[in-house]
């Protein structure tokens, strides 16, 4: 196996945020961050054919989605101490191995929570990932199955499944 580093590449993005109160304890809320990363100067020598140069410049480097964003709205009460928050979140596809251009999907989680506080306490009952969706947010290409180890395929490793939980916080 040979690992190289690309010689030169450009990585540059945005990353934005918003809260805007709507009144009665109303609350909307999001985020949106775009990045641009691609290889400047980025060739090796293909392993298939010794004979071919393979040429990467251009390419979107691996693990850079070109977005991620979120969105969401939380209801807090004041009088008696109760809220509840929806939020949605996630990030556009991106490669794991730019040399074989495998992807990974983007994909987008939802996220809930409700509970009260007042001054010393918070409580709350959350739910992240709601919809149990499967994605994939990490990956490998290589061979690595018996007998002969020289068939490459991709390996993909998934976000978490969707957990739910109980939050006692007590301030003193």
């Amino acid at each position: 196996m040979f690992t190289d580093n690309a010689a030169a590449g450009r990585n540059y993005g945005l990353e934005t945020d918003f809260v805007f109160l709507a009144g009665s304890g109303l609350r909307f809320f999001g985020g949106l961050g775009l990045l641009r990363a691609v290889f400047d100067d980025y060739q090796y020598i293909d392993r298939a054919d010794p004979q071919n140069t393979l040429v990467l410049d251009g390419l979107r480097q691996t693990y850079a989605p070109s977005a991620n964003y979120n969105i969401g709205v939380q209801w807090n009460e004041s009088q008696t101490g109760l809220f509840a928050r929806i939020q949605l979140s996630g990030r556009t596809g991106y490669y794991f191995s730019t040399r074989d251009q495998q992807r990974i999907g983007g994909y987008t989680t939802t996220n809930a929570s409700i509970g009260w506080q007042n001054r010393d306490w918070h409580l709350s009952l959350w739910v992240n990932n709601i919809w149990n969706k499967r994605y994939d947010v990490r990956g490998f290409f290589f061979a690595n199955e018996p007998p002969a180890y020289d068939v490459d395929r991709a390996w993909l490793t998934q976000g978490d499944p969707r957990q739910i939980g109980v939050t006692a916080t007590y301030s003193f």
